[in-house]
């Protein structure tokens, strides 16, 4: 039905604006990139994200009952790169009027999970835990629940009720 519709427009949508931040991200934590240059790289890549952010809100409008089809999407994991692109992303929602939307990445079902999941990435990858030169995940990406998003995101209300809004749009 429709709200189904609206639904996979506004996770469209958060897969495109994400690529655009994860580029952005990856700049904003290597400030020293091209140094001899006189363009900031990671001010390039946000200034486009804005370009994008404008193009995504003109093209995904509100609906004729004026629920936004567009969010800025913040995540907190507790890291730092983490905290400062969110910094980023508050100020883009407030130039352009548009509503901001809590989230959390799961890659594991409970925090006494991430061993285990540590352990998986480390057999897929081919690395031993005691690798100090391999990937690691931060320890906050498990499946949290309502409580604790609304004490991640106490000084968002906003972002946590507009999570609510959208999940209630959607028909699965």
């Amino acid at each position: 039905g429709e709200a189904k519709g609206r639904g996979r427009e506004v996770g469209m949508v958060t897969q495109i604006w994400s690529r655009s931040i994860y580029s952005y991200s990856k700049l904003r934590q290597s400030p020293g990139l091209n140094p001899g240059r006189r363009v900031n790289p990671a001010a390039t890549i946000l200034l486009a994200a804005l370009e994008e952010a404008r193009w995504h809100a003109k093209t995904f409008k509100p609906t004729a009952a004026g629920d936004p089809c567009f969010y800025i999407e913040l995540q907190r994991h507790d890291t730092p790169e983490q905290e400062q692109i969110n910094g980023d992303l508050i100020r883009i929602a407030d130039e352009l009027d548009l509503p901001l939307v809590c989230d959390n990445d799961a890659h594991f079902l409970g925090e006494e999970d991430y061993d285990a999941h540590d352990t998986l990435c480390c057999i897929s990858t081919g690395k031993l835990k005691e690798d100090t030169n391999r990937m690691h995940y931060p320890r906050q990406i498990y499946v949290k629940s309502p409580q604790q998003m609304a004490d991640l995101f106490a000084d968002l209300p906003e972002a946590m009720e507009n999570t609510v809004k959208i999940a209630d749009r959607c028909n699965v």
